[in-house]
């Protein structure tokens, strides 16, 4: 039992930081909520003018008056008119509620010489009028923002409308029920400066954002056709999808006008922001090695439940986005997305890894921003003088977590690469090993093949050519054998032992090469016996029978054919003929003389072993040997089966 106390020691403090991180998001969530349902103060901070010819109003006059016109407005009471802090929000009691549009009026000097003014000024109503010194200069159309925050406007201002000295601009705002309007700080100055001032600001309300919104749809892209590509990368597929979310949720930003008709827009950016954080929660629990089958339940229930409340609040009344963050239930995404941060800052302490810290620290960052963009420290952005800094923060998240992916997945190319190599190693060493495997194997053929033709050779000798030495010997130092049978039996001998060292040559198992050796070797025997040779020999398929062995056995049956003609046919003679046989699928030899003919079956077998040994050299061919003889005529025929592939 006391082994297990720090373990136990150590969840209960492990459960203590969860049960602080979740009261402290509660905490967050509460002050929030308070933010949103108290009012913003009306004084904003003094806005820099960036240039000292550009007048910057803080503070103008305003009247609540249904006239339409700067000629109608001129009979309006001077008392009226109150002075106002800007930037303004309004109308703030019911008096005002009640006129359904007002006006807002500042006083500036030009001076000589006059020259093309502009105003830069940032309005939220359903539409607007500018006038200076009574000449109305632009009047906007008559919609209203869907990104619920303020347009920037740019109303140019012809010198031809100013007057040296004071002058007077008039802005006209419409009020719809319900609803408040929205005016910021005035900035006055050359046009060319406005202009400049105008587009900077434009540049990172809009442009910037597009951009983001842009990079993401490229990146959810890439990041889809890796997934599609390799389907067990569901990591890639989470942050992708997370992408597209990202930049729908982005998007509502800087739109003016939905892409289709409220509520149908509103309500699938409420479901889109609700769905995006569960997904980013998924991905950073599939990333972290953390993600179980309950927390796929648990969001997709979530994601379920807040789509139900977000269509009844949609449909139950159109204009229900202006009190989007009065309900506790919208804050929801907000204690998500600070959940998976504490998690991957959890990971990043525990992994000590910079790109790890990276994106805890991005993630932190966007956190901080969704925090400061509803914070009470920023009442001059939760009614539109500002920039909000939470869609640039989804662009650093973006960023920072596609190049983590796109690291992991060149690691993995990398990872791959080095098993390769490792691959390709191991099999240039395998291979090194057969190519000496195969080498010692080839020495040790050769060495066999050179032992058997020693020992075919010494076989050969020792069974022929010795043989025929001892008797010759023998018969000699008897007396019984004269110099010339002497002679004899050596030339035999002679053209035995040269036979048997052409059959070593490479002749390709070429009957007709084989042939000719033997015509070589025995021509001159023939032409001194008076024989005439007729050599009909043409070509045939290579016979593997004809190897080392197989060669010595065809010439011995041609040499022994020969030798007999000479010895007892008294011919005058010899043909020796090749031909394919396709009929019995062989090649056949054949040896033909004119001589007296004999009977092979009268043939004493105790003193005739030629056409024995010819036909047992036959079958060690894989052939047959036939014999036809009479008067005139004797045929000694060898039948050697073609190969397979020939025979096809």
């Amino acid at each position: 039992m006391q082994h297990a106390a720090p373990p136990m020691r150590n969840r209960l403090v492990s459960s203590r930081g969860w049960w602080l991180a979740a009261v402290v998001l509660l905490g967050l969530a509460a002050l929030a909520e308070w933010t949103q349902a108290t009012p913003a103060s009306q004084p904003a901070a003094v806005l820099p003018a960036g240039n000292d010819a550009i007048q910057h109003f803080l503070q103008a006059q305003r009247i609540a008056s249904s006239a339409a016109t700067p000629a109608a407005l001129r009979s309006a009471d001077a008392a009226q008119w109150r002075g106002v802090k800007l930037p303004d929000l309004w109308p703030e009691d019911e008096a005002h509620a009640k006129a359904g549009a007002g006006w807002y009026r500042v006083v500036f000097t030009a001076r000589a010489p006059l020259q093309d003014h502009g105003l830069h000024i940032r309005v939220l109503a359903p539409g607007a009028l500018y006038a200076v010194n009574g000449r109305v200069l632009s009047v906007t159309p008559d919609t209203l923002s869907r990104s619920g925050s303020a347009e920037a406007v740019f109303v140019p201002i012809p010198q031809d409308a100013l007057r040296e000295g004071d002058n007077e601009l008039l802005l006209r705002l419409s009020v719809l029920p319900d609803r408040s309007a929205y005016v910021g700080s005035f900035r006055l100055g050359p046009v060319a400066d406005i202009r400049a001032d105008y587009q900077t600001f434009m540049f990172f309300k809009e442009t910037l954002r597009q951009m983001i919104v842009v990079t993401a749809l490229l990146l959810a892209i890439v990041l889809g056709s890796i997934w599609w590509a390799r389907r067990g990368e569901v990591l890639y597929l989470l942050f992708a999808l997370v992408c597209v979310g990202w930049a729908h949720q982005t998007h509502n930003y800087y739109a003016t006008q939905p892409p289709w008709p409220e509520p149908a827009w509103g309500i699938s950016i409420a479901i889109g922001d609700y769905l995006t954080e569960s997904l980013m929660c998924l991905f950073v629990l599939r990333y972290i090695g953390r993600l179980r089958r309950w927390h796929v339940l648990t969001l997709g229930a979530y994601v379920a439940l807040s789509a139900a409340l977000t269509l009844v609040n949609g449909l139950s009344d159109a204009r229900w986005w202006w009190a989007w963050y009065s309900q506790p239930w919208e804050f929801t995404p907000f204690v998500i997305s600070a959940l998976y941060m504490l998690l991957l800052v959890q990971h990043a302490w525990r992994t000590r890894s910079a790109i790890d810290g990276l994106m805890a620290a991005a993630t932190v960052t966007m956190i901080w921003a969704s925090w400061w963009d509803l914070s009470p420290l920023t009442p001059d952005l939760q009614v539109g003088e500002s920039v909000s800094l939470l869609p640039y923060a989804y662009g650093v998240v973006v960023a920072v977590f596609s190049a983590r992916l796109v690291r992991r997945f060149i690691d993995s190319i990398g990872e791959v690469e080095a098993l390769n190599r490792d691959l390709e190693g191991r099999i240039a060493e395998r291979t090194q090993e057969i190519r000496v495997s195969l080498e010692a194997l080839a020495v040790a053929e050769r060495e066999r093949h050179a032992m058997e033709e020693r020992a075919r050779l010494m076989s050969e000798m020792h069974d022929g050519i010795g043989t025929h030495l001892m008797v010759s010997m023998r018969s000699l130092e008897s007396g019984r054998l004269d110099p010339l049978q002497a002679a004899e039996v050596l030339r035999m001998c002679l053209e035995e032992l040269r036979l048997t060292i052409d059959s070593m040559d490479d002749h390709g198992n070429d009957l007709a090469a084989l042939l000719g050796m033997v015509r070589y070797r025995l021509g001159d025997r023939l032409r001194w016996a008076g024989l005439d040779l007729r050599w009909e020999v043409g070509d045939t398929p290579p016979l593997p029978a004809l190897g080392h062995d197989g060669a010595l056995h065809a010439m011995r049956i041609v040499q022994e054919c020969i030798n007999n003609i000479l010895k007892h046919s008294q011919a005058s003679c010899i043909r020796v003929c090749t031909a394919v046989d396709n009929v019995r699928q062989a090649v056949v030899l054949r040896v033909i003389d004119d001589g007296r003919g004999f009977a092979p079956s009268a043939i004493d077998p105790l003193h005739g072993h030629g056409l024995a040994n010819m036909r047992r050299r036959a079958s060690k061919l894989g052939g047959t040997l036939s014999v036809t003889s009479r008067p005139g005529e004797t045929v000694i025929e060898l039948l050697l089966p073609l190969p397979a592939a020939a025979a096809r």
